[in-house]
């Protein structure tokens, strides 16, 4: 019996579409990255890549060789005595030993190890409650899909400034990975942001008069912001929602959403159709594992020193994470309840990792 398709693996596959890096990204960024290493570190760097030639084999031998008596005189490497081979990491020499989307793997080997735990939500009511029960429920399927995506660097972001012929120009925003000024604009590069719930992003502030809207309809703006995105390798693609235009007094705003998890593109407008800012996801290369779900969805209950709070409401929603080098979108229960204290109604929520 075949496999049913998953829909919710299905939604974030058109959500990563769009944001994968454009065609030779990736080859240009570290092209950059690496003229500025050591003429040694590229050397060594260009030997993993490609296979060794007739010039170097000699090298390559005596290599062979200094490493067997080094493993002669102080024994195999590793606490067991057993040799390690690196034939399963990822191209980075770190990551997951087997990311499979289905087969018969050992479910053990399909993760990315443990998960950075979600950050509480900042909104409702903030203090610490008693949680006298949780009635609240949601059906989760047997695995959830956990997507990682490895945190932009410094040096990456500087590449990326450079490729647009942007260079520092401090001071840097707090968070921010660089500030950056071209001929007429200005980037600001953020990495992930789990308190904002924000994936990495850059905000890009074009100077006054710089660009404007060859017109006042929706159509001409939309234009234009797509346009002035392209510019930077940060527009839309297919899988985006949208877009969707307000106004609002002077000002019009163009946004589009990425479901099921991404923040999206936005750009503002003057009222002389001048774009003021606009902001994109960074591109990134997912990878996706799945986790067994937890089997059962409680929270604790018991004495935090605050109000009482009955959860009575649940729902599957995914959150942005980092543990610093790698940025993760995780799957989280979001339970919610409602008190009244002094009068005032409030609504507390508590995120809980849907995966185990």
């Amino acid at each position: 019996m075949s496999e049913q398709p998953d829909p919710l693996q299905e939604r974030l596959d058109q959500a990563f579409a769009t944001t994968r890096p454009r065609r030779g990204f990736e080859d240009e960024l570290w092209s950059r990255i690496q003229a500025r290493r050591s003429p040694w570190a590229r050397f060594l760097e260009s030997a993993r890549r490609v296979q060794l030639g007739p010039a170097v084999a000699g090298l390559a031998v005596l290599l062979v060789v200094v490493l067997a008596g080094g493993l002669l005189l102080h024994g195999r490497p590793g606490p067991s005595g057993a040799a390690t081979s690196a034939g399963g990491l990822s191209p980075q020499g770190n990551g997951p030993q087997a990311v499979q989307r289905g087969g018969a793997a050992n479910a053990d080997l399909q993760t990315f190890g443990p998960l950075p735990q979600p950050l509480q939500p900042s909104s409702g009511y903030p203090g610490p409650v008693t949680v006298t029960g949780a009635t609240g429920s949601v059906a989760l399927p047997a695995r959830l899909p956990v997507t990682r995506y490895r945190e932009w660097t410094v040096a990456q972001a500087d590449a990326f400034a450079a490729s647009f012929n942007a260079r520092p120009a401090g001071p840097t925003p707090p968070g921010a990975l660089g500030r950056y000024a071209g001929k007429d604009f200005t980037l600001v590069l953020y990495p992930t942001d789990p308190a904002g719930g924000t994936e990495p992003r850059v905000v890009i502030t074009p100077a006054p008069g710089a660009l404007r809207a060859g017109g006042s309809d929706d159509a001409a703006v939309v234009t234009a912001v797509t346009d002035y995105l392209s510019r930077f390798d940060v527009a839309p693609g297919g899988s985006a929602q949208g877009p969707t235009v307000t106004r609002s007094g002077d000002q019009v705003q163009v946004r589009w959403a990425l479901s099921p998890l991404r923040q999206g593109w936005s750009a503002t407008l003057g009222s002389d159709l001048g774009i003021q800012s606009a902001e994109a996801p960074l591109p990134l290369s997912p990878e996706v594992a799945t986790y067994a779900s937890v089997n059962n969805q409680q929270v604790y209950i018991g004495s935090g020193g605050g109000p009482n709070v009955v959860l009575d409401s649940a729902a599957l929603t995914y959150v942005v994470a980092s543990d610093g080098t790698y940025g993760y979108f995780e799957p989280v229960i979001r339970y919610s309840g409602h008190f009244t204290q002094g009068g005032v109604t409030y609504e507390k929520q508590i995120l809980v990792l849907a995966v185990r």
